[in-house]
């Protein structure tokens, strides 16, 4: 594994992982977007299934989590915004495969800032990978009174910096007490103000519903999430100008909760992500 810092020139530094050194002139790579509170590692099992079929993967810690920026604080929305166009930069920097197609997979919080600037990157993704987005928060995790108040109330009483708990799902906190993450990067607690610009982003991935893009687009949502409302998602999904567009939404009875890449009951996520971007011709044909 290869490990840089690119320096975003907004008193941050964007930590990036990557697996080129593995990998050579790959036909296909995979740039992996985490939600709230995570870190690139989140997708480690799926770097590991997609190294198998020789696709490579970059996997960066959005600024204010895991190694990048200052943990649990962000000046602007718009930073996520520059280190996801900076990441993408960087995944085709150096590329020596004028054939090579690029994947982008946006998970939770990154898959409504895949969706916020996707218009914003070029070249364009191949292939766009969107899970569980956060495009609504369901009241289970985020309830009125016991959090979003609160949050509410730090903000206008001029104390946006107090920290506030993330409220993660249940399938997060068993994956930490399982110890199939590393501790060190998962961010608990962020400022406030954070939530601020967390809506900000999700206005900007709404308003992007009546773009059209000529993009294939795989939706991978759960009826069982409990952290973003899968009904949002649902509508944004039938409502959106995709070009080529596929949901898979997996039904209560599986309950895969909202975070397929820590939940050990999900693992078939991980394995339909892989044969997509495997067969991916196979799969617009």
């Amino acid at each position: 594994m290869q490990n840089i810092l690119l320096d975003l020139n907004i008193q941050n530094e964007l930590y990036i992982e990557n697996n080129f050194d593995e990998i050579s002139s790959p036909e296909k790579q995979l740039i992996g977007i985490h939600g709230l509170g995570a870190y690139g590692g989140w997708f480690h099992e799926l770097r590991d299934k997609l190294s198998q079929n020789g696709i490579a993967s970059i996997l960066p810690d959005l600024p204010g989590f895991g190694r990048s920026g200052i943990r649990g604080s962000i000046d602007s929305h718009k930073t996520w915004i520059n280190s996801l166009q900076k990441t993408w930069e960087f995944a085709h920097k150096n590329n020596k495969n004028p054939e090579q197609k690029s994947f982008l997979l946006g998970h939770s919080l990154g898959g409504v800032l895949v969706l916020s600037c996707l218009h914003k990157l070029h070249p364009k993704p191949a292939g766009l990978i969107i899970c569980t987005p956060g495009l609504f928060p369901h009241s289970h995790s985020y309830p009125f009174f016991q959090f979003t108040l609160p949050v509410l109330k730090n903000i206008l009483s001029n104390n946006p910096e107090r920290l506030v708990k993330i409220p993660f799902p249940d399938e997060i906190n068993k994956a930490i007490e399982s110890d199939s993450l590393d501790l060190e990067y998962i961010t608990s607690h962020v400022q406030s103000k954070m939530f601020l610009e967390v809506n900000q982003l999700i206005f900007k991935a709404w308003l992007s519903i009546n773009r059209s893009f000529d993009i294939p687009v795989l939706f991978i949502l759960s009826q069982s999430d409990q952290t973003c409302l899968n009904s949002a998602s649902e509508f944004f999904y039938k409502s959106c100008n995709f070009t080529n567009k596929k949901l898979i939404n997996y039904t209560k009875e599986d309950n895969f909760g909202h975070d397929f890449f820590v939940n050990p009951k999900s693992r078939e996520v991980i394995t339909n992500i892989s044969n997509w971007i495997q067969n991916f011709q196979l799969e617009l044909s």
